[in-house]
């Protein structure tokens, strides 16, 4: 008898679990807006140079007309956005500068169109021209934070736990997002970015290990399902909050800080993972954890049971695992690099279109962006479906690859109606990929090593959030490299999966040894012994003599 059959006897998901799982779920969308608020903070729309002091932006004026260059590209005029004619003190009027060839700087600024984005990085700190580089830098500064955070926090909760970490990331949420507010330079802005969505990874990460450990293995699908429909209300809120903020990025930050408060009260409700303290020897505390449990769902808690289970077998000396030793461990490396590329590749595909919808559909960022939001829903509840009634796999590789497929007919079409189309269903199907992959990379790894492994993952998921902007800006050389690019590593990831344990209907690993059962063939003929390959790995050398070596 282990956990999961006392799980059994006070239920798998009580109001004890709701409740954990209402707060989880309540702080992923604030979480969501520190991810993804670049879509609107960084976006522009066109510009060109100023001129006059109180000059604002026209699409066809006098004053543009004979003071910014143009040239034709076909039948349509391409204004310049970077020069404009020369001015000196030769010049009599305005109306003199266009009969000369002479060209200058925009040393005076730019003028920019606002009907859309009204107040942005871009627009505020003027990050065009020769800055125009800046303007992805704030992405990837994002998801090198976020890529911090996750092997961070990933390793820190399995060490202190979940509930230190989670609770200390929340507060971090409301300090940084209130002092991101008042930053006056946009090195300071992406300097706090940095430091912000290093410490609020746990938001998600860790709150995530908190609902699929509390809840039985039957509803193991059902916590990783309403974490993902959190981040999605995220997006959809997002974008409808950017639309009626008009894309002021000053105004969006102090709602986002505003709703951080209700973080406060987390700190009296959020409870201690009771998988996570079993692991740890600590077994009163996890008694304590299960009586609460059973209280709160009413169920009648069987002593017998609990002390004839893992709180009644010998205490070991507890190990803290590091994310790198699964990369070490037989029957567990090849599962963690394979889970390793294919987040990256998810997510490469999944950051490229959702933060750089100004790029892909720049007649409607706002709508497109909440219509791509809204329809990860249907794709979530689709795939709660297929994850309750098929194998992991099959279902990660069939979308996984239609994902590959309608992103390239989304780049291989100049109909406005079919890319929106497109895209949107390549961002519906991705939804159901990174479900899926999350609920699999969960069940993979062991309680021991569960965060650390997930942290290590979440950290190449964002080595591919921060490789999206530069691959996404090399549209600039080819159209069509963005699609090429994420399509073929979406496709040649999910085709090693194939390689990786099936999970579906099994229980949660607890150790390494839980792993043989695990396979799709119901063994694992490379599994070893934890305690053996800590033993082996940790077992000091001795000299010829006997004596340990140093």
């Amino acid at each position: 008898m282990n956990y999961e059959d006392i799980l059994q006897s006070i239920g798998g998901i009580g109001r004890f679990q709701k409740t954990q799982l209402f707060f989880v779920f309540i702080a992923i969308i604030p979480f969501t807006w520190i991810t993804l608020s670049n879509t609107f903070f960084a976006a522009v729309s066109d510009y060109y140079c100023r001129v006059l002091d109180n000059q604002t932006y026209e699409h066809n004026s006098e004053i543009k007309n004979i003071t910014i260059p143009y040239y034709y590209d076909g039948d349509e005029i391409v204004w310049e956005s970077c020069l404009r004619y020369n001015l000196d003190d030769n010049t009599s009027s305005l109306f003199d500068v266009n009969d000369t060839d002479e060209y200058s700087q925009c040393d005076d600024g730019w003028v920019y169109e606002q009907t859309k984005f009204s107040h942005t990085f871009v627009t505020e700190f003027d990050l065009v021209c020769n800055k125009a580089w800046l303007k992805q830098l704030c992405k990837v500064t994002v998801a090198i934070g976020l890529f911090i955070g996750s092997l961070a926090y990933g390793q820190l909760s399995d060490m202190f736990g979940r509930r230190i970490t989670y609770i200390s990331s929340l507060l971090f949420a409301l300090v940084f997002n209130a002092v991101l507010c008042f930053m006056p330079s946009f090195a300071l802005v992406i300097s706090a970015q940095f430091v912000m969505t290093i410490l609020t990874m746990g938001v998600y990460l860790v709150g995530c290990v908190i609902v699929v450990e509390v809840v039985s293995s039957a509803y193991e699908p059902l916590a990783v399902i309403l974490c993902e429909i959190a981040y999605t209300f995220g997006c959809i809120t997002l974008g409808i909050m950017a639309y009626i903020m008009h894309g002021n990025w000053r105004r969006m930050q102090y709602i986002n800080t505003i709703s951080c408060i209700i973080f406060i009260p987390y700190c009296f409700f959020i409870k201690e993972s009771a998988r996570w303290l079993i692991q740890q020897g600590r077994h009163d505390e996890a008694k304590d954890i299960i009586k609460k449990i059973a209280t709160l769902n009413g169920a009648v808690l069987d002593e017998a049971l609990v002390d004839v289970t893992a709180f009644t077998e010998e205490k070991e000396p507890v190990v803290h695992h590091t994310a790198f030793e699964l990369i070490r461990m037989p029957g567990l490396k090849v599962t963690t690099a394979i889970i390793c590329f294919n987040w990256f590749t998810v997510n490469l595909m999944y950051m490229g279109i959702a933060e750089n919808t100004d790029y892909y559909f720049p007649g409607h960022p706002y709508a497109v962006f909440t219509l791509m939001g809204v329809f990860e829903l249907p794709a979530i509840f689709l795939n709660w479906f297929w994850l309750n009634n098929q194998p992991r796999k099959i279902v990660l590789v069939v979308v996984s690859v239609l994902s590959g497929v309608t992103w390239m007919v989304t780049g291989l079409t100049d109909i406005e109606a079919v890319i929106i189309s497109f895209g949107i269903l390549t961002k519906f199907l991705n939804q159901i990929s990174y479900t899926s992959m999350y609920l699999l990379s969960m069940e993979s790894f062991p309680t021991t090593v569960r965060n650390a492994g997930m942290g290590l993952a979440f950290g190449f998921q964002n080595v591919g959030a921060l490789s999206a902007p530069y691959i996404v800006a090399l549209m600039d050389v080819y159209y069509l490299i963005p699609f090429i690019t994420m399509s073929a590593l979406v496709v040649m990831s999910c085709s090693l999966i194939v390689f990786v344990p099936e999970t579906y209907n099994t229980d949660l690993p607890e150790t390494m040894d839980d792993l043989p059962s695990r396979g799709s063939d119901g063994s694992n003929p490379t599994q070893v012994n934890e305690k053996d390959f800590l033993l082996k790995s940790t077992k000091p050398k001795r000299t010829e003599k006997g004596q340990e070596s140093k």
